[in-house]
């Protein structure tokens, strides 16, 4: 990909405006965001994760006040009907997944397993229980448990 630093933000692809992202959320977990060639972003490339980073909070909110419209998930099902969701929806509809989640006691440390498939919900319920602080697990389908056992041997 292209990569450009224009107006305080880095386009990662010129050609499609979803991957415009801004220079702000980028060094907050980047050591380094200017690269002149690519041996020097292979040795010096590395993100600084917070102690208590939260994806929910710390990514997907924050481009919610940064950039509401912005398409945060293109969920198409197996009809092939889609739905675009933005950030703004995504924040809105994760904090009342969690809502809902305290209301019917999971909290903070509480393992909760999801079974979604590839459903839209599930990326709701995921970032809501992060937002809560408890655990996801969901479980594998058949067909990843043929590649895990594939790769381990």
């Amino acid at each position: 990909h292209y990569s450009e630093h224009i107006h305080g933000n880095i386009l990662v692809d010129y050609q499609d405006s979803a991957f415009f992202i801004p220079t702000p959320m980028i060094e907050k977990y980047l050591q380094t965001s200017h690269f002149s060639n690519t041996e020097e972003f292979a040795n010096g490339f590395h993100i600084d994760i917070p102690q208590c980073f939260n994806f929910a909070y710390d990514i997907v909110d924050e481009w919610a006040n940064k950039a509401p419209s912005k398409r945060a998930l293109c969920w198409v099902n197996e009809h092939g009907h889609h739905h675009d969701f933005t950030f703004r929806e995504m924040k809105q509809l994760s904090d009342a997944a969690a809502s809902f989640f305290l209301s019917i006691g999971i909290g903070r440390g509480d393992m909760v397993m999801l079974m979604l498939k590839r459903r839209y919900e599930f990326w709701v319920a995921i970032l809501g229980l992060h937002k809560i602080g408890s655990h996801s697990r969901y479980p594998l389908t058949h067909s990843q448990r043929h590649r895990v056992s594939l790769q381990c041997g």
